[in-house]
């Protein structure tokens, strides 16, 4: 399998046909300040996924993960900073702002006392903010000026808005997301670890058979594929269009137990130690029930095969 080429070599056509996974960790491998040249032919899509595999822990955001984000964007290009923030969930975008800035909503024009000398007002003199740092403030400037009617509105969602609701509605968003790249929900990704029993029926829905693959795999996942399993060597043996539906459930597979494990997603090693894993857990499923299951067995299954003989 190729490894990810470093970004100047790509097109802007191939990055934007590029896997959110490969994209963040491709980033993650260069470092955002020598990824800005990238972070710029992103497009807005592209980047709300890899905030969504990037800007959370199970179902709490981390804005400390989004900041540096921000801040390499803003000092890069602050127009396609702003771009692609705005068109983040609004919600999210609403939680981060009430994280990091005090908004006062003025009476009759009037400031409350004691406000730092930093504020700012917004020009329909209805709000003053104070913010946590100066990227937040500098970000907000550009954005009022950008669309000055959404800002407001972001402003109002903090003021009658809980960051507990705004948080969950957007945990809401991500999941659906999530569910678009292959990765389960978020209950149904801790479930994989669960142990079954090992002489579970595989009937597998012959309907799902016949389903075409609709994402790309991940290739940090492929890549990190060895050839001396069980699990490949049969793999090699079958169809192509069987090995690609398979490869694509074993993607799935790896970001379920990724997440499942509470691993970063956009750390190569701790991938491909995920890959390794659930390979050799697959080799015990196969061992156990016939490397002949494989083509008509869900990948999850066996995995949760293997784990639970390995647990035995």
């Amino acid at each position: 399998m190729n490894q990810l080429i470093t970004p100047i070599s790509y097109s802007l056509q191939e990055i934007r046909q590029m896997p959110a996974q490969d994209l963040l960790i491709t980033i993650r491998d260069r470092g955002l300040h020598d990824s800005l040249a990238f972070l710029g032919m992103l497009s807005p899509e592209q980047f709300q996924y890899i905030m969504d595999l990037d800007a959370w822990t199970d179902d709490r955001i981390q804005n400390e993960k989004i900041e540096p984000w921000l801040e390499a964007m803003m000092e890069s290009n602050p127009r396609k900073a702003v771009q692609v923030f705005h068109e983040l969930d609004i919600e999210l975008l609403a939680f981060l702002l009430r994280e990091n800035s005090e908004v006062y909503e003025l009476d009759d024009g009037q400031e409350p006392d004691d406000l730092p000398n930093d504020r700012l007002q917004t020009p329909d003199n209805r709000y003053v903010i104070t913010f946590s740092k100066p990227i937040w403030r500098h970000f907000f400037e550009h954005l009022m000026a950008r669309d000055l009617t959404f800002a407001l509105q972001i402003m109002q969602s903090i003021r009658y808005e809980t960051a507990s609701g705004l948080e969950e509605e957007a945990f809401r968003w991500r999941d659906g997301r999530m569910q678009d790249l292959g990765f389960a929900p978020y209950e149904e990704a801790k479930a994989v670890l669960s142990r079954i029993n090992p002489d579970i029926s595989l009937e597998y829905p012959t309907i799902l058979l016949e389903e075409e693959p609709t994402l790309n795999p991940t290739q940090a996942i492929v890549s990190s594929l060895e050839t001396d399993h069980v699990f490949t060597q049969t793999l090699s043996t079958l169809p192509n269009d069987t090995q690609k539906r398979i490869l694509s459930e074993f993607v799935s597979t790896c970001n379920q137990v990724h997440q499942a494990l509470n691993r970063d997603s956009g750390d190569r090693q701790s991938l491909r130690e995920t890959v390794q894993y659930v390979t050799l857990l697959l080799d015990k499923a196969l061992h156990y029930r016939s490397p002949e299951v494989l083509a008509t067995s869900p990948v999850r299954t066996l995995f949760q095969i293997g784990r639970t003989l390995e647990n035995a």
